[in-house]
C-alpha cells in the first residue's frame, strides 16, 4: 500500500513537472505540442530509478559523517592540521558518495527504452539519471547526518563516562 502510494505521488509530481496530464481529463484531448512518448518516458524512467538501491550511499555518508564529530570536536579547542584533515576527509566522503558514479540506466533498461522510440528513450534516460542522482545525494546526506548524530552520542557518552556518570 505504501509503495503504491509513493509511486502514485511520484508519478503525479513527474506529470506536473512535465507540464501535462496523464491522459484525457473529462473527455479533453491532451494539449497540442505535448509529446506523450516524452511524458511516458519520463514517468517510466523516474519509476525505474526508484527501484535502484542506494543503501550503500547511506553507509558511505554515515562513515563520512562519523569522523566529522568524533575527530572534529577535539579540534575546536586546539586547531591543528592533524585534527582538521580527518574532518575534511569525512566531508569529502559524504560529498563523494552523493556525487560520484554514473546515473545512466543499465544497458538492458536503456535498450528497452530505445526500442519504444527515440523520444521515449531520451526522456527515459534523462528522467532516470535525474531521479537516481537525487536519490543518491539524499541517501548520502542522510547518512552523513546520521553519522554526525551518532558521533555526537559517542562524544556525550565518553564525557559522561569520564566525568563520573554511569
Amino acid at each position: 500500500m505504501a509503495r503504491s502510494l509513493a509511486y502514485t505521488f511520484t508519478m503525479a509530481i513527474a506529470v506536473t513537472l512535465a507540464g501535462a496530464t496523464p491522459g484525457p481529463v473529462r473527455g479533453q484531448t491532451p494539449a497540442p505540442g505535448i509529446d506523450q512518448d516524452s511524458v511516458q518516458g519520463r514517468l517510466d524512467g523516474a519509476a525505474a530509478a526508484n527501484e535502484h538501491p542506494v543503501g550503500g550511499r547511506f553507509v558511505l555518508g554515515f562513515l563520512g559523517g562519523l569522523p566529522v564529530v568524533v575527530l572534529g570536536m577535539p579540534a575546536l579547542g586546539d586547531v591543528s592540521a592533524q585534527q582538521i584533515v580527518p574532518v575534511i576527509a569525512g566531508l569529502g566522503i559524504v560529498i563523494g558518495a552523493a556525487a560520484t558514479g554514473s546515473a545512466a540506466p543499465p544497458p538492458e533498461l536503456g535498450a528497452e527504452a530505445d526500442a519504444r522510440g527515440t523520444t521515449y528513450g531520451a526522456a527515459y534516460r534523462e528522467a532516470y539519471a535525474e531521479r537516481l542522482g537525487a536519490r543518491r545525494g539524499g541517501a548520502a546526506i542522510l547518512g552523513g547526518v546520521a553519522g554526525t548524530t551518532a558521533g555526537c552520542v559517542v562524544i556525550i557518552w565518553m564525557f559522561k563516562r569520564s566525568f563520573g556518570g554511569s
